[in-house]
């Protein structure tokens, strides 16, 4: 089985390790419980047809869409797929970072 997602912010906090904030922390931890030993790819948004209804379409577009069937691609043989491996950049990931504070308070008397 193979999992895949336009989102490479997500793709990067599935395969990698971080102190992420709670949120994301805890929705992360639920997907790799849920997929573990299973294989995440990133597809790039234009050839991410589940991503159609976002993008807005009519009932008639959506009736004649590949929506139903999925990508071709996805017809052929995994080494014909897209690479799937993109990771975003860095200061993307940051954002969701754990944020720590740390504070030193000195309560001895002079």
């Amino acid at each position: 089985v193979t999992f895949w997602t336009d989102s490479t912010t997500a793709l990067w906090w599935i395969k990698e390790q971080g102190n992420w904030s709670v949120f994301v922390e805890n929705r992360i931890k639920e997907i790799r419980e849920l997929t573990r030993g299973l294989i995440w790819k990133h597809v790039p948004g234009k050839m991410n047809i589940a991503d159609l209804l976002s993008r807005g379409c009519s009932a008639k577009q959506m009736l004649r869409s590949r929506w139903w069937e999925g990508p071709l691609w996805l017809k052929e043989r995994p080494e014909n797929w897209p690479i799937g491996d993109k990771l975003c950049s860095s200061a993307e990931i940051e954002l969701e970072r754990r944020k720590t504070k740390i504070i030193n308070i000195d309560l001895s008397k002079d």
